[in-house]
């Protein structure tokens, strides 16, 4: 192809001939070390100061942006305690718990109490063959929930349950219950009904129960969750078991399950609300390395359940 008539570009100056440029300009130049072509290609090619300028501002920006959003969901907590304890976020630091008042988690523990189950045959329903204890979440005066795991299988049946009485009830007897309501299949859990009236031969415990049967509906994956434990009897001692630390997993708006790790089958799950435990349910199931919350929104609409069917 011909490019003698092409223009050629040089520090500004166009050429239409077919000359060297560089050749005519280098006797106006002063004489110094010659400048090649490829230097000027990436003088050409470098950015104005005020494109970089712009570019800079922009990148500034969206990192400010993105660092904002970055805090808002790790919630980390890393500026004064009056911020810590006023915003209204759902917490991802368990050492919040400790910065709140010395009683919280004991008056949320409170709540949670061991329920000793006893089981026999189907066939000789008179002779207990074995018992275990789990934990049970007082959610009125009038129900215990425990997780659905405690119903016997076929051909064994439960022929008593025991609230068992802590230090929190000032040397008062154990809780006998009147008496297990029908399981849910769907939500997992299974209420026990406690004793209508305080008497001799029906002790009832004075247990704080949980103040409100409602979950937070902001979970979102990486909120810290406590599974709280009922108190654990050793050789007659009662011991206050530490809370085991999990997160949520996997968590929609008004679902009746949370996906979570680290907690165990059986145990009221509390999230932290600057430094303050919030219900959100009861461990129910296990799911591979996860375990299946059942919320609060469900545990509720089971207690509607069997309210009707009284």
């Amino acid at each position: 192809m011909n490019h003698e008539n092409d223009p050629v570009e040089d520090d500004g100056v166009m050429s239409s001939s077919g000359s060297d440029p560089l050749a005519e300009s280098s006797q106006e130049l002063p004489t110094e070390e010659p400048v090649s072509v490829a230097d000027n290609a990436k003088r050409r090619r470098l950015p104005s100061r005020k494109t970089l300028f712009v570019g800079f501002s922009l990148l500034l920006s969206l990192s400010l942006a993105v660092s904002a959003n970055l805090q808002a969901f790790t919630h980390t907590h890393t500026y004064t305690p009056q911020d810590i304890f006023a915003d209204s976020y759902l917490d991802h630091d368990f050492a919040l718990l400790s910065s709140t008042a010395e009683d919280t988690y004991a008056q949320v523990h409170e709540s949670v109490r061991t329920v000793a189950v006893f089981y026999a045959s189907a066939e000789d329903p008179k002779t207990v063959l074995g018992s275990f204890t789990v934990p049970g979440l007082v959610v009125s005066d009038k129900y215990v929930i425990v997780a659905s795991g405690v119903v016997p299988p076929e051909g064994y049946v439960l022929v008593g349950a025991l609230m068992i009485s802590t230090e929190y009830d000032r040397d008062l007897k154990t809780e006998t219950l009147v008496s297990m309501k029908t399981p849910s299949a769907q939500y997992n859990v299974v209420a026990f009904e406690r004793p209508a009236a305080d008497t001799q031969d029906t002790p009832k415990l004075d247990v704080m129960p949980l103040a409100a049967l409602t979950r937070p509906d902001d979970l979102v994956a990486g909120n810290v969750l406590l599974g709280v434990p009922s108190d654990i009897l050793v050789q007659g001692a009662v011991l206050n078991p530490a809370p085991l630390y999990g997160s949520v997993v996997y968590a929609t708006k008004g679902t009746a399950a949370v996906i979570a790790a680290d907690i165990a089958v059986g145990q009221p799950v509390f999230a932290l609300r600057d430094g303050v435990p919030e219900f959100v349910g009861i461990a129910t199931v296990a799911s591979e390395q996860n375990v299946v919350v059942t919320t609060a929104n469900a545990i509720k609409e089971y207690l509607d359940f069997i309210e009707l069917g009284n």
